[in-house]
């Protein structure tokens, strides 16, 4: 895989062949502010100024207005014009692990448990406090997972401290960008901004080239389109189409250029291919919120092979999809957190 990290199209995208993985290189997502209290309305919420975002909290907020809080972006709204949802419950990311200002010891559900025993009873020994072990630790030395804890503690311990410090507002924690990509030490990282470049110029694979631009690449101009489009087509025909409301993303499945004799089968493989495409196409675009699939209507049996594969692939995703299964109308719903900024707001053809 090699990550082109382009500061002029806001995009960091992870190519092998297709596009594996695309992030928003500015999304606000995660990001933690010593933010001053702008208002605060009786029975809604707290109005926080973050610079160049306004922040909203419906948490308890004893700061009056014009006093300093640290905060940390949870949700980045669809429509630019609202606030950002924040909390004051806040954390920071590792390569293994996240660090929360908390007590509990939690591990990745992707971890066997035999790992998941072995991690737990690791952190109980160090006293650990507030880990979240990512998938990536079980690849991880103990010894160096107790660096990066204590690395991380020290990162979480100095946030504390900057609530009553100047300016405000002030970004005051953004995650590393080998974090929010899980580089691993065969992949390659090309930058094109110098001072992101020097963060991360001691990487074996990383390099610099002030003339690229994604937009010069023609095979990742190709998908990107593609991933902005209406319309995806299907490898072995039929196509889905994608339809953003204010309310919800609708995905409708059709048989259209499909050519077989036996219709039961014909319904299935376009169900199943479809669905891993609709979750490549969540995943890259960064859907989220309330989703409604129509799939080709089917018997009970495909129906349940769809759940099967879609919660299969799914995985990938952690804990951020939900899948709720069909209605009576027939029509499959799942949700998705929110996860920073969609594809769509950034990406110009």
């Amino acid at each position: 895989m090699k990550y082109y990290v382009d500061s002029h199209e806001n995009l960091i995208i992870g190519y092998d062949n297709k596009i594996e993985k695309i992030i928003i290189l500015d999304d606000p997502i995660n990001n933690i502010y010593r933010g001053s209290v702008q208002k605060k309305v009786k029975g809604i919420g707290t109005f926080i100024d973050l610079g160049d975002y306004i922040g909203f909290t419906q948490e308890k907020i004893s700061q009056s207005e014009g006093e300093s809080v640290i905060v940390k972006v949870i949700k980045v709204p669809s429509e630019k014009e609202k606030a950002l949802k924040v909390s004051r419950k806040i954390s920071v990311t590792g390569n293994a692990m996240i660090v929360f200002d908390d007590d509990f010891i939690k591990v990745s559900s992707k971890i066997n448990a035999e790992m998941r025993n072995n991690l737990l009873n690791f952190a109980e020994h160090n006293s650990f406090k507030g880990v979240l072990f990512r998938t990536e630790a079980q690849n991880i030395a103990f010894e160096s997972l107790k660096e990066e804890y204590t690395d991380l503690k020290e990162k979480l311990n100095l946030l504390e401290l900057e609530k009553d410090r100047l300016p405000s507002p002030k970004l005051l924690y953004k995650e590393p960008i080998v974090n929010r990509i899980n580089l691993k030490e065969n992949e390659e990282i090309l930058f094109n901004d110098l001072e992101l470049f020097k963060l991360y110029k001691n990487l074996v694979n990383s390099e610099f080239d002030a003339e690229f631009s994604i937009k010069y690449i023609p095979e990742l101009v190709r998908e990107l389109n593609v991933l902005k489009g209406r319309e995806v087509a299907l490898p072995d025909g039929g196509n889905i189409t994608i339809e953003k409301t204010l309310a919800f993303t609708v995905i409708d499945v059709n048989s259209k250029g499909y050519n077989a004799i036996n219709n039961h089968e014909v319904v299935r493989k376009i169900n199943l291919d479809a669905t891993k495409e609709i979750v490549r196409q969540i995943l890259l675009r960064n859907i989220s919120g309330a989703i409604i699939v129509d799939y080709i209507d089917s018997d009970e049996q495909i129906k349940k092979e769809v759940i099967n594969l879609l919660r299969k692939e799914l995985k990938q995703d952690g804990k951020n999809t939900t899948v709720h299964g069909f209605t009576r109308m027939g029509l499959l719903e799942m949700s998705r957190k929110n996860r920073g900024e969609e594809l769509s707001n950034i990406w110009i053809e």
